[in-house]
């Protein structure tokens, strides 16, 4: 069966954006709220002397008046992931994806299995530099996962991220794992300001089905990270660490790594 994707993601877009409209002028008829965020994050990677980053833009609805606790976000979204050398280097050397993708996509956070986001979204991709060509229709299926555990008592915390994505553009699937422990250390509470720092310390591991061996590997890591609220809607972090890695893939260039890295990530929603 053929599909007409123009025609379906044309159709997608115009219906959450009357949606959305919709929403804005009869606000009490309808059990959703309204809602956009960014997401942005930047990093230094000394390994191989770059500076990479992505920025997630969505608007959309949060149907959360559902029975039983169940939540369904549709949304419009743009993201866009760029690195510096890739882009300024005349060789045609590929650091990182330097893409922009734009689409619709829809959210579902299950009451039965708390912290998970299940999520599909489907739109146009297109590559920023000319190094490589995989324009056209892109789609991005799976789910993230996150769960924090504190002791107030002793300041500790732990942390554990996951993530298993398809990823049409890469006809790839995609896992990770990202195990996090740290100790608050200090922190400054001034109204709605709030600062955080804290030693943290970091086991991550990835795996694809590709088999690509910078696609998988396992890493520890180690450094502080600084958190700042300067709005109830705003926050941003700053980590600075060091890390070691293996990539378990063979064959490989190098199975065996260190990195110095500088991660800043902020996050804004209104």
């Amino acid at each position: 069966m053929q599909y007409n994707y123009k025609k379906l993601f044309v159709f997608s877009f115009l219906s959450i954006i009357s949606a959305i409209y919709t929403e804005d002028k009869a606000s009490a008829d309808l059990p959703a709220s309204r809602f956009s965020e960014i997401y942005s994050e930047a990093g230094y990677f000394s390994e191989v002397d770059n500076f990479a980053g992505l920025l997630t833009a969505k608007t959309g609805l949060d149907f959360n008046q559902i029975p039983n606790n169940h939540h369904l976000l549709p949304y419009l979204l743009t993201r866009v992931g760029a690195d510096v050398r890739t882009i300024l280097e005349s060789t045609n050397g590929v650091f990182n994806d330097n893409f922009v993708f734009t689409g619709v996509g829809l959210d579902y956070l299950c009451p039965y299995v708390p912290g998970f986001r299940f999520t599909a979204q489907g739109g146009y991709s297109f590559d920023i530099t000319k190094k490589y060509d995989r324009a056209g229709f892109d789609a991005r299926l799976g789910f993230t996962s996150y769960h924090e555990f504190n002791s107030e008592k002793s300041g500790l915390f732990s942390e554990i991220y996951s993530e298993g994505f398809y990823i049409r553009r890469y006809k790839d699937k995609f896992g990770s794992l990202q195990l996090r422990g740290g100790h608050r250390s200090l922190t400054i509470e001034t109204g709605r300001k709030y600062f955080e720092f804290s030693p943290l310390g970091t086991v991550n591991f990835s795996i694809d089905t590709q088999k690509i061996d910078y696609n998988r590997f396992v890493e520890l890591g180690f450094g502080p990270r600084m958190t700042v609220k300067l709005l109830p809607n705003f926050s941003a972090s700053l980590r600075p660490y060091y890390t070691w890695g293996w990539r378990w893939q063979h064959p490989t260039n190098e199975p065996y790594y260190e990195d110095f890295r500088l991660l800043f990530t902020a996050f804004y929603s209104f």
